[in-house]
Formats: C-alpha cells, sequence, structure tokens
C-alpha cells in the first residue's frame, strides 16, 4: 500500500510517495478505528443532551477500559464546568489509567468537539490547559 501527497507549501511544490510497512498498515486501522467510534460518539451525545455521556462501542478489552477513561473523564469535566490538565491527570491516575491510558485520553479530549480547550501561561510560569466543557 502507497500514499501519495501533493500540494503546495508556499511557493514550494510537494510531492512525496510514502510506502506503507507493516506498523503504517496497523495505525491506519487503528486510525479508522477511532475515527468510526468518535462518528458513533457524536450521534450519541446529541440524542443524550444532559445525561451523562455514554458510548456503546465495540471493541476489545484494552479499547473498552479507554473508551471508559474518556467517558469518565467527559463526566468529570461536565460536573466540574472546567477542569486542568493536571487536575484530569489525577483523576485518570486515582481511577486507575496507567501512562499510556492517560496520554491516550488527554489526546482525545483535547480533540473533542464536546471540549473548548485554553492554554493558561503566565510571565514567569510554565503553562497548562484548561478543558471546559462545551457539549
Amino acid at each position: 500500500m502507497a500514499i501519495k501527497i501533493t500540494g503546495k507549501i508556499g511557493d514550494l511544490a510537494v510531492d512525496l510517495s510514502i510506502e506503507a510497512t507493516d506498523d503504517l498498515k496497523v495505525l491506519i486501522a487503528e486510525l479508522s478505528r477511532g475515527v468510526q467510534e468518535d462518528n458513533t460518539f457524536s450521534e450519541q451525545t446529541r440524542e443524550t443532551g444532559d445525561r451523562s455521556v455514554k458510548l456503546d462501542v465495540g471493541c476489545d478489552n484494552k479499547g473498552s477500559k479507554s473508551v471508559s477513561f474518556f467517558e469518565k473523564s467527559l463526566d468529570f469535566i461536565k460536573q466540574q464546568g472546567t477542569a486542568t490538565n493536571y487536575q484530569l491527570i489525577d483523576f485518570l491516575a486515582d481511577n486507575g489509567a496507567e501512562d499510556v491510558e492517560i496520554k491516550r485520553t488527554m489526546m482525545r479530549l483535547k480533540h473533542s468537539h464536546l471540549i473548548q480547550l485554553e492554554t493558561i501561561a503566565g510571565p514567569g510560569q510554565s503553562s497548562y490547559l484548561k478543558f471546559h466543557w462545551h457539549g
């Protein structure tokens, strides 16, 4: 399988071909599954209104666990109205999420249409993220 990318960056023409390795094929399959999950999630959240956010996506135990952390995080943000990335990391760790699951959940939250993301940075301070419920 090969992926061809063409276009322009400024005035520079881009013509790139990528040959898919087994790792890339696995990544493409995971991304495709993630898009299907997100589409299911989008349709269901419109129906649920103010009720707790639930996903009904059939996948393996590892995927179900990640979906569960994502759901729990959405419910947490919805209840709080807003949460920092540090609060979410603590919340996920307290619920038994491992580092990989925390990173995956945080990334899904950053790209969720239900969340408005704000970066807070003060002079002389490191920046942090605030997740606002936007559902």
